[in-house]
């Protein structure tokens, strides 16, 4: 299934869809929903905490229609669902969808700069399966940068929040893997676009962008070394570095040995950060209820 490569719109809405996977959501998740939906954008919802009735009533008082919600009756983690959401929107003859995590903040200027993104550049279309868009180089909430700023750099590994999949590449690759639950997910899905030549950019200087500010995240130094950090469980530290093995297993095999080096160097640095994290005093738990997450 092939979709036109104009950028029309679909019965006058935007002309990408937004995602977003659910796990007991902060309530700030309903007010971005709703900003994507007043500014006239397609949104697929996943809900992998179903039991909790209360935000799929809130979502209820959304116009009919601009809203695509399901879940499976459990938490079925992020590959399964991100491949449902991304299916929904390529039946729904989108050709492109916009991925947040529920703790990612954005603005209605985010979503305009991320739409004339895929407007204005069509030739990543046929070569990138997605590009991946944050502020780490600007904090600016408000200024628009100009139509032809788009500083785009290819990566070997990127996050799925700020992800624009471009779904017709996302068709050839099979989608996300249902067997990753939470870490990998991203990672793997990386690999496997590396590997069928297709590539992953990133774009650093997204307006009004905000992936730190929910996250719960503690500043600390070791060894001369800054950076943000968060205590996460044993378990979920077990299955991280498992995950990871899993990948550069995967990537030998492979023969892709770019990105052994790199989710190696990555591998290494959670490894150093999550002991900073353990061993140095005031850095919070992932588990902290009031800066709670996708931790599946």
């Amino acid at each position: 299934m092939k979709h036109s490569m104009d950028g029309s719109t679909f019965n006058g809405l935007r002309t990408i869809a937004i995602g977003f996977i659910t796990y007991h959501p902060p309530a700030a998740l309903l007010e971005r929903i709703t900003l994507a939906v007043e500014a006239g954008f397609k949104v697929y919802l996943f809900d992998n905490s179903p039991e909790d009735a209360r935000f799929k009533g809130l979502l209820g008082d959304l116009p009919l229609g601009s809203i695509e919600y399901s879940c499976h009756g459990r938490n079925v983690g992020l590959g399964q669902a991100l491949a449902k959401l991304c299916q929904q929107a390529y039946e729904d003859k989108f050709e492109a969808m916009l991925y947040f995590d529920q703790d990612t903040g954005f603005s209605g200027v985010t979503l305009d700069y991320i739409e004339r993104f895929w407007q204005d550049c069509p030739s990543y279309r046929r070569t990138f399966s997605a590009v991946v868009f944050n502020a780490t180089q600007n904090r600016s909430p408000i200024v628009l940068p100009k139509a032809s700023s788009f500083p785009v750099e290819e990566v070997v590994l990127a996050i799925n929040s700020g992800s624009l999949y471009f779904l017709d590449n996302l068709f050839t690759l099979n989608w996300h893997n249902a067997h990753y639950h939470v870490d990998g997910v991203d990672y793997e899905f990386c690999l496997r676009s590396r590997h069928a030549g297709l590539k992953i950019g990133l774009c650093t200087r997204t307006p009004g962008f905000d992936h730190e500010s929910e996250q719960g995240n503690t500043e600390v130094r070791w060894f001369g070394h800054r950076t943000v950090t968060r205590r996460y469980s044993w378990p979920r530290v077990a299955d991280a570095l498992g995950s990871g093995l899993k990948l550069i297993l995967t990537a030998i095999k492979l023969r892709e040995f770019r990105f052994v080096l790199v989710l190696g160097r990555v591998t290494l640095g959670y490894c150093f950060y999550q002991i900073a994290a353990w061993v140095l005093p005031g850095v919070k738990d992932s588990a902290d209820p009031t800066t709670k997450s996708m931790e599946h």
